[in-house]
């Protein structure tokens, strides 16, 4: 995956030259009714050249950086309480799953696989933690306790598995997979079973294709890319990143697949939604500047800010809970 991200930054800088004379949104934060922290991975800084990761503060202000260490730490994922982050982290041959203080402190050690452990998620009660993991041959989305104990494959599937992210009941997990021939986002049960394909449709009258998608139950069927799928806090809409109109964009649709909407197009790369806890804004990466920086948006395409503003790229923003305890 991240081989492809960097795929697409080239791809996006060489689009932007040609295509794009300016900003197309804010160049300073100017969004009002915003709250909370966001963590984000930046290779910015001289100490590290490697990406680490920060946190602001929902308006942009306040930058901390968090982690310091050498090897790319990435994917922060924050805990129900806000009090830590997990992350994955690749020192030297393979990337495993950690987790911190949310100040940075107390870092400690989740997994210790050969293979890569990556893309970790916390669930709403705070006793599990799902994340990617290829130590059976590909990817797949696993299952484990926070204590590291206790994985279990959850999608056994011979495609590539990914990005996980669970339901704000928990209940659910929603994820990405290619065993239909391209990324589609798809939902599961919390113990993996009633796996079901959310953005590719299948045929009948219902339907906006007639193409046979793949174990779909989508309102609409296309060949692009479509994944990183985040639910929103009342677990009514889900928002993804696709490629579908040529370049990756934002979207929001229902939780059932139906409603799919375009956000704030640019001809940059848009990716990596993550959604405010009152639903009102959706944080996300765009290299619609000629590098990534953070934005945020409205989930009806209105407001666009821009909260970063570095020569480094800016990406993978998540936004701390609701009443979360973050000094």
């Amino acid at each position: 995956m991240r081989r492809v991200f960097v795929a697409l930054v080239v791809l996006a800088f060489g689009a932007l030259v040609v295509a794009c004379g300016g900003e197309g949104g804010p160049t300073s934060p100017s969004a009002g009714g915003v709250s909370g922290k966001i963590a984000f991975v930046s290779s910015r800084g001289a100490d590290f050249p490697d990406p680490q990761i920060y946190v602001i503060e929902a308006d942009g202000s306040g930058e901390t950086k968090i982690s310091v260490h050498r090897g790319f730490d990435d994917s922060p994922s924050w805990s129900p309480d806000g009090s830590k982050i997990a992350f994955d982290f690749f020192p030297d041959g393979n990337y495993n799953v950690f987790f911190m203080n949310a100040d940075g402190s107390g870092r400690t050690q989740l997994t210790w696989d050969m293979r890569n452990d990556r893309e970790p998620a916390w669930s709403p009660d705070g006793k599990w933690i799902a994340f990617t993991s290829n130590r059976d041959g590909n990817d797949e989305v696993y299952l484990m306790a926070t204590d590291g104990s206790g994985d279990v494959n959850l999608t056994k599937n011979p495609a590539s598995d990914d990005n996980p992210a669970w339901s704000p009941d928990g209940s659910k997990i929603a994820f990405q997979s290619d065993r239909g021939g391209n990324y589609e986002v798809y939902v599961m049960n919390a113990d993996g079973s009633d796996q079901v394909n959310l953005t590719k449709g299948r045929p009948g009258p219902e339907w906006d294709t007639g193409s046979s998608g793949e174990g779909g139950r989508g309102l609409t069927w296309n060949p692009a890319t479509d994944w990183e799928p985040v639910w929103s806090p009342d677990g009514t809409r889900i928002a993804f990143s696709s490629n579908r109109e040529g370049n990756f964009d934002i979207y929001v649709m229902n939780a059932d697949g139906s409603g799919q909407t375009v956000l704030a197009q640019s001809p940059g790369v848009d990716r990596g939604p993550s959604w405010s806890p009152d639903g009102e804004w959706i944080a996300f990466s765009s290299s619609r500047g000629g590098n990534f920086d953070i934005y945020i948006v409205r989930p009806d395409g209105s407001g666009l800010t821009k909260l970063t503003d570095d020569l480094a790229d800016d990406r993978s923003p998540v936004w701390s809970p609701a009443g979360a305890a973050v000094e």
